[in-house]
């Protein structure tokens, strides 16, 4: 694994009573914890800045990082707020309880997956503690038999192996994890500018994990069992502790001409699938690649919110990137940084348009035969 030191900016939010849908970037570069120029940090010695005018969000309040784990918004200041003519400060609340789960979640770890208080988020070298729940693959078996019990001995920090097509990340695959979605929900794939496709992974942390194990919530039959006389309720938070947790993250292959310290990497096992001339499906191909982290979606269930609290982070360059600054690519040259998933040399051009129907993993080919950028 490699994690650079981490600047970020956020880019706001929209609070559905108590249910948050948040757009935030972020992502890692060369230098300390740094945020963007036109939005510098709060410290403990200053409130952020003066209020702004109009419908604009309030006023940031001193907040310091810290590994400790929200449990909820705060309440009481929520309570205060008129949500007709203060929704911007009822927004920031949210604001502040994603960051901080962003920045607890990314925290160094224990061996046992605890954050380590006497380490600094910036510790390049340690685990982060979201390394150590647990993906779905191993709760939901293919032959719907009890998962393993929670042990954080068993997972691999840093090492992950993926697949195009599967849903499933093997934490205890030989060669490391296994990180896998590659469809989008209600969506097709996510391709970058190279003409790779995004993959994904779903981690649940402990809680999440022992509600589906007690109810036997692992498989269909215990599922349609307890729905009989039950509704599927995720624990929430208790007083200090964190309720159940989701987390969903999109990964990118590192090429040539990509700048690896803009990201939190990791080497991946892929596998490849393959297919004959009738389109049957093969027994892949696995090969090593460096892969950059480029979304992490967290969803939280909280006494407050009954629908969860939900919050993406989405690494600096996905959309757009400046175009003035350089860094060192994969193949050693020094090249200007460039969006993951948009071209800016074609500004016309349509986006969000979806690979052919039924598209095999792979680059998608335009009309001409080119890699579609």
């Amino acid at each position: 694994m490699k994690l650079s030191s981490i600047f970020w900016r956020q880019t706001g939010g929209i609070v559905l009573g108590l249910c948050v849908a948040l757009i935030l970037l972020f992502a890692c570069g060369k230098s300390a914890i740094t945020p963007t120029p036109s939005q510098a940090a709060p410290t403990e010695e200053t409130n952020g800045p003066s209020p702004a005018p109009g419908n604009l969000p309030s006023p940031q309040t001193a907040v310091s990082l810290s590994g400790t784990m929200p449990v909820d918004v705060d309440l009481d200041a929520l309570s205060n707020l008129d949500f007709d003519t203060q929704l911007p400060e009822a927004q920031r609340i949210f604001d502040e309880f994603a960051w901080q789960m962003f920045i607890a979640l990314n925290w160094p770890a224990n061996p046992d997956g605890t954050p380590d208080t006497n380490a600094s988020i910036a510790d390049l070298e340690l685990p982060r503690v979201w390394e150590y729940y647990r993906e779905t693959s191993t709760v939901f078996l293919e032959d719907g038999s009890a998962p393993a019990p929670w042990d954080p001995s068993q997972a691999t920090p840093g090492l992950r192996t993926l697949s195009q097509t599967s849903k499933i990340l093997n934490v205890n695959h030989p060669t490391g994890q296994l990180l896998d979605e590659s469809l989008q929900a209600f969506t097709g794939p996510l391709v970058d500018q190279n003409g790779n496709w995004a993959y994904y992974e779903v981690l649940m942390n402990e809680t999440e994990f022992d509600y589906i194990l007690a109810n036997e919530l692992y498989n269909q039959e215990g599922q349609v069992l307890f729905t009989a006389d039950n509704l599927i309720d995720f624990p929430a938070n208790t007083d200090d502790t964190p309720g159940s947790i989701e987390l969903k993250f999109a990964w990118k292959i590192l090429a040539d001409n990509d700048i690896p310290d803009r990201f939190f990497t990791i080497e991946a096992t892929i596998a490849v699938p393959q297919y004959d001339a009738d389109g049957n499906r093969l027994d892949p191909i696995e090969r090593t690649e460096r892969v950059g982290l480029v979304g992490m979606h967290i969803a939280v269930r909280t006494e407050s919110a009954p629908e969860w609290i939900w919050a993406t982070f989405e690494q600096v360059d996905n959309i757009q990137a400046n175009s003035l600054e350089t860094g060192t690519a994969v193949n050693g040259d020094e090249v200007p940084l460039r969006p993951n998933f948009n071209n800016p040399d074609t500004p016309v051009k349509a986006v969000n348009t979806l690979p052919p129907k039924n598209a095999l993993p792979g680059p998608v080919i335009d009309a001409n035969g080119q890699v579609a950028t």
